[in-house]
Parts: C-alpha cells; sequence; structure tokens
C-alpha cells in the first residue's frame, strides 16, 4: 500500500492500529476493575486468576490513556477535512459526559456524579482544534509550546494556590484521595497540540516521499534517545489502580513520563515508515485488527465499552475477587463492543438502503 502520495480516506496505518488496541486492553483492566471494585488492588486476592497474571503488563502501561489520546489526535491532525464533523463529535462527547455523570456513582443510573474528566477535557481539546485546522503557524507554534508544557510540574507549585475546587479540578486536577484529578487542562492541552501539530505536518509534507522513509542519521538519534530511557523504565510497574490511579497517572515526574511515552512516539513515527506498514501490510493479522471496529469507529467503541461496563456494574456483587467471573468480564468487553458495533453498523447499512430505495421511488 504506498503511503505517498497520502490518501487519508483511504490510508491505514497498521502499528497505530495496534497500540491503540493494546491500550484498550490496559485501560479496560483498569475500567472494569474501577467499577466493580474501586478499591486499592491486592495481588495476593487476585492469585491464580488471569487477571491477577495478567496486571504487571496494563500496570506497566498505565499511561495508556496518554497513548490513546496521542495516536488519536495524531490522526486528527493527518485527516482532519476542511469540514470537520465537529456536531457529530461534540454530539458524541456530549453522550459521554452524559454517560458519566449518571454511570460513575455506586449504582448505574441511580444517582448522579459529576467531576471534571476525559470527556470534559476533550470538549475543550476539540474546540481548541477546531481553531487550530486552518491556522498551520499557529498549530505549530501551540505544538512547541506543548511540548514544553508536558516538561512543567505544574502540580507542584498549583496546589498551593488559593482557588476554587473546581477550578482546580479543571485546570490542574485536585488530589485529595477522592479519586479525582486526571485530564487536568494544564498540561494536558500541550500534550494535544503537540500530537495535532505533528499529524498536521504529515499530513502537509504528504507529498514528500522522504518523510515516509527513516534515514541513518535518524536511526542513530532515536537509539541514542531510547537508551537513555533506559534509566526510569519500569516506574509505573506499582501503579495504584484503585482510587489513586488518576493522581498517581498523572503526576508522574516529566522525564518518567517521557522516558515511556518516547517509546510510543517511536512507535508512532516507525508506522509511518514506508517499509513498516507495507511489511504489516503483508500480515493477516495486522490487517484484521485494522479491520476492527475498534480500528474503523474507535470514538464509538469507547463509548459503548463505558456504558456496557456501568450496566454490569450493578451486579457487582456477583464478581468475587480472583473469581473466573471477573476474569470473563474483564476478557469480553473488547470482543463484545466490537459485535456490538458491527451490529449497529450492519442495520444503519440496512436503513440507508431502505431509505435509498424508497427515495428511488419517489
Amino acid at each position: 500500500m504506498a503511503l505517498s502520495p497520502l490518501k487519508p480516506s483511504i490510508q491505514r496505518f497498521y502499528l497505530i492500529d495496534i497500540l491503540r488496541l493494546v491500550s484498550m486492553f490496559c485501560i479496560v483492566a483498569f475500567h472494569t476493575y474501577g467499577a466493580i471494585y474501586y478499591s486499592p488492588f491486592i495481588a495476593g486476592e487476585f492469585r491464580g486468576s488471569f487477571f491477577g497474571w495478567s496486571m504487571p503488563f496494563p500496570r506497566n502501561l498505565s499511561f495508556s490513556g496518554f497513548t490513546i489520546l496521542g495516536l488519536s489526535v495524531f490522526l486528527f491532525g493527518l485527516h482532519w477535512p476542511k469540514k470537520p464533523r465537529l456536531q457529530f463529535l461534540m454530539g458524541l462527547v456530549t453522550c459521554g459526559i452524559i454517560l458519566l455523570l449518571v454511570g460513575q456513582g455506586d449504582h448505574f443510573f441511580r444517582e448522579l456524579v459529576w467531576e471534571w474528566d476525559i470527556y470534559e477535557f476533550l470538549v475543550v481539546s476539540l474546540l481548541l482544534l477546531f481553531f487550530l485546522s486552518s491556522r498551520r503557524k499557529a498549530t505549530y507554534f501551540l505544538g512547541a509550546v506543548g511540548l514544553v508544557m508536558t516538561f512543567i510540574p505544574i502540580w507542584q507549585w498549583s496546589d498551593q494556590w488559593a482557588m476554587p475546587t473546581i477550578a482546580r479540578d479543571i485546570f490542574f486536577g485536585t488530589c485529595d484521595g477522592s479519586g479525582r484529578g486526571g485530564w487536568a487542562l494544564l498540561p494536558n492541552l500541550g500534550f494535544v497540540t503537540f500530537h495535532f501539530a505533528l499529524g498536521r505536518y504529515l499530513k502537509s509534507h504528504s507529498h514528500k516521499t522522504k518523510i515516509f522513509e527513516i534515514s541513518p542519521l535518524e536511526t542513530v538519534l532515536w537509539l541514542v534517545i531510547l537508551a537513555l530511557s533506559f534509566t526510569h523504565l519500569g516506574a509505573y510497574g506499582d501503579t495504584d489502580i484503585g482510587p489513586g490511579f488518576y493522581c498517581y497517572i498523572f503526576r508522574k515526574p516529566p522525564l518518567v513520563f517521557w522516558s515511556h511515552y518516547i517509546w510510543i512516539l517511536f512507535l508512532l513515527r516507525l508506522s509511518v515508515v514506508k517499509q513498516v506498514n507495507d511489511f504489516l501490510d503483508s500480515l493477516s493479522l495486522a490487517r484484521a485488527v485494522s479491520s476492527l471496529q475498534w480500528s474503523r469507529s474507535f470514538g464509538l467503541c469507547y463509548f459503548i465499552h463505558l456504558g456496557v461496563i456501568f450496566v454490569v456494574s450493578n451486579w457487582s456483587e456477583i464478581f468475587p475477587k480472583g473469581s473466573w467471573q471477573f476474569d470473563v468480564f474483564y476478557l469480553s468487553i473488547i470482543p463484545i463492543v466490537e459485535i456490538l458495533m458491527r451490529l449497529f453498523r450492519y442495520f444503519q447499512s440496512q436503513y440507508i438502503l431502505k431509505t435509498k430505495g424508497h427515495l428511488d421511488k419517489i
């Protein structure tokens, strides 16, 4: 599959699809555990279960929320059309806010719990990206500023500033043991603008074949940077997947975070290299991953997975810690959502065909 000139409407970057699916597997682990138990994780309580055996993997990749956000925003920048479907995106985000509102309490739909979270963060992010989509220079400038922002641990000072709790939640995150503290605007908006700038840069230079190659000099630079990251690798291994998850993940020292995330950035770079993408195109497994609804309609799949988890959490008493029942629940979320999305797409296509047939008769 040729990578130049770039054709965003048909182009698949297989490695990106694989990375998102792996990251989603990790996120499902945290979401299912949090929805059913919402208590500090004790490994001994899950000894002998698949969840307990597999937990070192998602815990070491517990920054997967950033991975999914970064890859998705990069694709936004790359594929952003002249007339973006802002209404659809904002509608989906609004539904997400409502879902979290009715789903984050102890019982789904029985109480309303509002807090600043991923969907509220996405509202601001989408509006900012919409503003930047037609402003290349501003995109590159804010992309560079955003990268610098991610290296500033602003929470070290913001915790001492007097301000209303709601303002702290939104701008800096509140770490008071309540489980809050995630997706604050600062410095995370910088992470968004940086990845959007990367996507826009690739789009504007897609006519140059060299951007789809990796030179010997660039290879050496990557190897040096990756080698430097080894001093901090493994720092996420003790991730608190209970109420302290957000404040653990979002307040890691910048060098620790980037020592891990630089590997994702390296894989993102490899994903657009023609030889790498062509090789993955030859693998049926890679093509199968890219054909999943999780790859084609990620935003809808993410929304549905939250709904499924919240509904099932009403019967949390049937999932003892370390039980096979929880293992089944944990492992079934991704395939169940895939099936539901395929059914939705099927009925959607049937409706479109029926509507078209009806219009043809008029």
